[in-house]
């Protein structure tokens, strides 16, 4: 599932950061992808299963709030190029 998540999630990111102007939404996604290559390489070996699973979640959250913050941006009209983002 990684070798899927990784590509289009450093793509998906980038490019709402690049659109936006606004490094929030790559910095969650940056973070949420790092999370769950470390809980499935890293904290399963170190901690166990409940380490992993609540590495995977805390990094899951990360995911879901840079998109939720790139929705909200696009909601409010920074995702046109002729309109003026309102403020989130």
């Amino acid at each position: 599932m990684l070798w899927i998540v990784i590509p289009s999630g450093i793509l998906a990111f980038s490019l709402g950061c690049w659109r936006h102007r606004d490094r929030l939404v790559f910095l969650l996604g940056m973070l949420g992808i790092a999370g769950l290559c470390l809980s499935a390489f890293w904290l399963h070996d170190l901690i166990g299963e409940i380490g992993e699973r609540a590495g995977t979640v805390v990094s899951a959250m990360a995911l879901i709030l840079a998109h939720v913050h790139n929705w909200k941006l696009c909601r409010n009209g920074a995702c046109d190029p002729g309109k003026e983002g309102k403020e989130v």
